[in-house]
């Protein structure tokens, strides 16, 4: 949860305002309170104070029941208590108020959008769900139009698309961001990513090349870039760049991983076993990488090494059984009888 936006937007409004921290305690306070409870001065500043010792219940209970009065320095203090209580569409509700009376607050839009992201995650209910992602889209593109300029609202939207594998909408606000803020390197590396999955090959090719030249130091630019040569049917050219990657990133997973994969592809089992074993070591935790390698172990004849990692792919993901399962139907096909009885063995521990 990004409870930090709401604190930044308390920041901006109350910029000027008297600390109350340090000039009055909340014992007094309440005592002032208990004697003029509609005091919405006494009541803002003892909010203020709890929500700066981490209350956020009391900060609900002081200024929700008056929330149709507080300033709205102290509607920003409610809705950050929610946010912090994960109570999204309290926090919504409050940030919609903060909106409507300031409609041009570009950062009002943009936390209200955020707010609603994390509303919506709670969200079980698919259709209610759609719903509140598409205010969020609206809060965030109002933010936008506010200020060109503010930079995490496109962040926040871009985000939102890729998650939920928008990639049109993805690529779309990226060439708006390329415009505003320039060819970063961020925006290159996502554009030549999401070309190579759509299939637009051509585009994809030189997207990832601009990108590879404008930061060399992004391994997963080369995976796409070969990959986009593969599906293109140039298989050398992908060869090349797979190659030039696993050499130029002996610490990259993706690029190990990728290489192994090509090779695995063309049946050539000990080579794709190098890489994959290389892809193990770069990310001993990586599910593909110890499936790929214990499978592909298999094939070059050292099934006693294939199975501890088998297992170990197996912590992660239950589906291996089936892997295990056809291993050791092999095994028993080469009557290596004692030996199948283990991979059954993991396999019936494979949970």
């Amino acid at each position: 949860m990004q409870h930090w936006m709401t604190a930044i937007l308390i920041s901006f409004f109350c910029i000027g305002l008297p600390s109350v921290a340090q000039q009055t305690s909340i014992s007094q306070l309440e005592k002032q309170l208990q004697k003029k409870p509609d005091n919405l001065k006494v009541r803002s500043q003892l909010a203020e104070l709890f929500y700066q010792e981490k209350n956020f219940t009391k900060v609900v209970e002081l200024l929700n029941p008056y929330s149709e009065q507080i300033p709205i320095s102290s509607y920003l203090i409610l809705a950050g208590a929610y946010s912090e209580l994960n109570q999204h569409d309290q926090e919504v509700r409050i940030l919609k108020a903060v909106v409507d009376k300031d409609k041009k607050n570009y950062q009002s839009h943009y936390i209200l959008g955020n707010a609603y992201i994390q509303w919506a995650k709670q969200t079980e209910d698919l259709s209610r769900k759609k719903d509140i992602r598409t205010k969020a889209i609206g809060s965030l593109r109002q933010s936008i139009e506010l200020n060109k300029k503010f930079k995490p609202s496109y962040d926040l939207l871009l985000n939102m698309f890729i998650d939920n594998t928008e990639n049109y909408e993805a690529r779309t606000l990226l060439n708006d961001m390329i415009q505003q803020f320039g060819k970063r390197p961020t925006f290159l590396n996502d554009k030549c990513r999401l070309l190579t999955l759509d299939g637009y090959l051509n585009q994809a090719i030189d997207e990832c090349k601009r990108a590879i030249m404008v930061s060399k130091k992004y391994p997963d630019n080369y995976v796409y870039l070969a990959q986009a040569y593969f599906d293109k049917g140039e298989e050398k050219q992908s060869e090349r760049m797979l190659k030039i990657a696993a050499k130029r990133f002996p610490q990259s997973e993706a690029a190990q991983w990728a290489a192994g994969e090509f090779y695995q592809k063309k049946k050539n089992f000990p080579v794709s076993n190098r890489y994959f074993g290389a892809a193990v070591k770069a990310d001993p935790t990586s599910l593909r990488a110890n499936r790929s390698y214990a499978t592909t172990l298999m094939e070059v004849g050292q099934p006693e090494k294939a199975l501890k990692y088998f297992i170990d792919a197996c912590k992660d993901d239950p589906n291996i059984r089936s892997d295990i399962a056809t291993a050791a139907a092999k095994l028993r096909l080469a009557k290596r009888y004692s030996l199948s009885k283990k991979f059954m063995s993991a396999k019936y521990k494979c949970q």
